[in-house]
């Protein structure tokens, strides 16, 4: 029921000395909170591959939770706090700026074990016809043909793709 990364979250919340208690609702939660960076990587359109910028209040963040015996609960409110920036980022038009972000919260998630995706990891052919499906909806949004494009929505979503309406056009994503 629950994602590979989503439940490696759930695990990483909890200092490696504390105990866990299970509870599925935290694990809904770790879900939710795992989506944020799948709903980021998917706006920035893909997932950068390369080394983490070594500078920024973030990373130096992240470094010291890491040396401060493994302490992944203050490494992991690091990254959301560099999710937040890469977000604002991208709301302001940063594309570069969300870019480089984006670069060093995949490599300090991948340091950490996670997979970043962006929810569109089907397959080429699965996501071009997703992608297909959304631009025939926005052509019938712009002939005002709205009971029909809004038909569109509810079968995607029925299907577990979400669609994001942004200035910049439609955006999509697989939901959990």
């Amino acid at each position: 029921r629950f994602s590979p990364n989503a439940i490696r979250l759930y695990f990483l919340r909890t200092h490696y000395r504390s105990p866990i208690e299970f509870s599925e609702e935290r694990l809904l939660e770790a879900e939710a909170a795992w989506e944020r960076f799948r709903v980021f990587f998917a706006r920035l359109g893909e997932i950068p591959e390369g080394e983490a910028v070594s500078d920024g209040e973030a990373v130096a963040r992240f470094e010291a939770a890491m040396d401060d015996d493994l302490n992944t609960p203050r490494a992991l409110a690091a990254l959301f706090d560099l999710l937040r920036e890469g977000n604002e980022a991208l709301e302001a038009g940063r594309e570069e700026q969300a870019r480089g972000i984006g670069l060093t919260l995949a490599a300090l998630l991948r340091v950490l074990g996670f997979q970043p995706e962006t929810g569109r990891e089907l397959g080429d052919v699965a996501a071009d016809l997703v992608s297909l499906i959304v631009e025939v909806r926005s052509t019938l949004r712009k002939e005002k043909r709205f009971v029909l494009a809004d038909g569109i929505r509810e079968r995607l979503r029925k299907l577990g793709i979400v669609l994001e309406d942004t200035p910049k056009g439609t955006l999509w994503r697989f939901s959990r």
